[in-house]
């Protein structure tokens, strides 16, 4: 279970050993002292000085192999460390277990753990009994090992001890002792080999039946519960700390300066605990770095590949031969390519993105003709709200290209745009050649889960990277279309007064 090799000895001093000892105990108010016995008779101890009696009792402690991984409760004894040289030892409750190499199997030691009598006779006490009633616990000697009312132990001894008649591990009889009529009932611990024996006169069980039952099934589970959960508590606890010590001592070597504060704090888990924060930092600050760079790759996509003085150019030529038809479309590009390049910040209003949107549907109405038609009802309250540059201008392209390019007829795009509680919703929608059940679920799909997989719609997963990348949170792009009818894709984003540009 634990240490006390003198190989593994070298790497950890007695000053670490004593240190967790100390911690374990005053951490644990129930608990008297512990010790330490090594095969090699070393012994490490906390809470009092040995006494001559554990020099001579030493075989009562070696418990044997078959037992290893569990504690085995001795009994009640006079504790075998004192407080001081003279004081005269303190009755506890003693468990012993077997430490082992976690690494070769070997057997090292003993565990001794002294727990304080008044931490059980707490326990009975605490259980509800009549004034008549007694609960006894006793060890497979029936030698008193604590009661519900003190009782002193030459009473028990002459009036209680010669009446208890075990015959199995559990059971009720009823005994006639003097002129009364008593109902004994006992269970036997499976763990500790104790009884825990309720005492009651059947005068008292005919006054109160139900207080009967009730107080035996009550201590019985209440006293398993403890004894077990103490058990195991003492067994894990210090079988994890003197591990993680070793661990720490292996991984680092016993020079490290990493000992020295895995001694020095304040819990058993805190240095683990302070590493992964450091590491848990460390990665989120990549991983913003890391959204960062990509957030400039998307929108470095999205830059055209054209010069904006040669259109301007170009403009100032149609003007001289008095082409203005021309020129407002030239225009029109010009200022498209113009806020694409620009270089003065991520950030762009509402009305700057629909300014974009129209001189891209000016330019798509030469194009179509009478066969394009759009309305554009953006609520002026959120015209000044900033939001990612490029939002809105590749959904309207989206529409025109996949929603009305390859169809016959007039077609209308219909764009709005408004704020819903503290987000902002925009949507563009078309009368268009709409999108197949099946492409439309995998699109979606891939929108979801963030995966580029369709070329031909980049740039609607383009917008939607963006989105999630800018804004955390539930935002982004979704998409509905039935097919041959038309198609509608909605983006929502948060409201943030402090960029709305009116409000400031």
């Amino acid at each position: 279970m634990l240490i006390e090799d003198e190989a593994i000895l070298g790497d950890i001093n007695r000053e670490s050993i004593i240190s967790i000892l100390r911690s374990t105990v005053i951490s644990n108010p129930s608990i008297s002292n512990m010790v330490l016995y090594g095969k090699n008779n070393r012994f490490y101890y906390f809470g009092g000085y040995l006494s001559e009696d554990f020099y001579n009792e030493l075989d009562k402690y070696r418990i044997d192999d078959q037992f290893c991984g569990e504690n085995v409760w001795i009994g009640r004894q006079n504790d075998i460390l004192c407080r001081s040289t003279q004081q005269t030892q303190n009755e506890v409750f003693t468990s012993v277990s077997i430490m082992k190499d976690f690494i070769n199997n070997e057997k090292l030691g003993y565990v001794i753990v002294n727990l304080k009598t008044q931490t059980i006779d707490d326990v009975l006490k605490n259980i509800y009994t009549g004034p008549d009633e007694k609960l006894l616990l006793v060890d497979g000697n029936k030698e008193l090992l604590s009661s519900s009312d003190g009782l002193d132990a030459h009473v028990y001894e002459q009036d209680f001890k010669n009446h208890l008649n075990f015959s199995g591990d559990s059971g009720i009889y009823v005994e006639k002792i003097g002129w009364e009529n008593v109902q004994i009932a006992y269970y036997r611990n499976e763990k500790t080999n104790w009884y825990i024996v309720s005492w009651i006169p059947l005068s008292s069980i005919t006054s109160n039946t139900n207080l009967l039952s009730m107080t035996i099934i009550f201590s019985t589970v209440f006293l398993l519960f403890v004894l077990l959960v103490a058990s195991l508590f003492f067994a894990n606890k210090i079988s994890d700390d003197f591990k993680q010590l070793l661990d720490f001592a292996q991984t680092f070597g016993p020079e490290s300066d990493q000992i020295n504060d895995f001694i020095k704090r304040k819990d058993e888990i805190g240095t683990l605990y302070n590493t992964l924060h450091e590491l848990m930092e460390k990665n989120y600050e990549q991983k913003q770095i890391e959204e960062m760079a990509c957030l400039k790759a998307y929108q470095a996509q999205i830059a055209p590949h054209f010069l904006y003085n040669t259109l301007d150019s170009i403009n100032w030529m149609l003007i001289e031969n008095e082409e203005y038809t021309i020129s407002n479309i030239v225009v029109a590009l010009g200022g498209l390519l113009r806020y694409s390049i620009s270089n003065d910040g991520n950030l762009k209003t509402v009305a700057d993105e629909l300014e974009q949107i129209k001189n891209y549907l000016l330019i798509q109405q030469v194009r179509f003709g009478d066969r394009l038609k759009y309305s554009i009802d953006i609520d002026t309250a959120i015209h000044q709200q900033l939001i990612i540059k490029l939002l809105l201008q590749p959904l309207v392209e989206n529409a025109v290209v996949h929603g009305i390019e390859n169809t016959v007829g007039l077609k209308t795009i219909v764009i709005t745009g408004r704020r819903e509680g503290n987000d902002i919703v925009f949507s563009v929608e078309d009368n268009g050649a709409g999108i197949p059940e099946r492409l439309l679920l995998e699109l979606n799909e891939s929108l979801k889960n963030e995966v580029t997989a369709f070329s031909s719609r980049h740039g609607l997963q383009n917008v939607h990277q963006r989105i999630r990348l800018a804004y955390s949170g539930p935002y982004g792009l979704t998409i509905e279309s039935v097919y041959q009818k038309g198609t509608r894709v909605m983006i929502r984003i948060p409201y943030n007064p402090c960029l709305n540009t009116s409000e400031q």
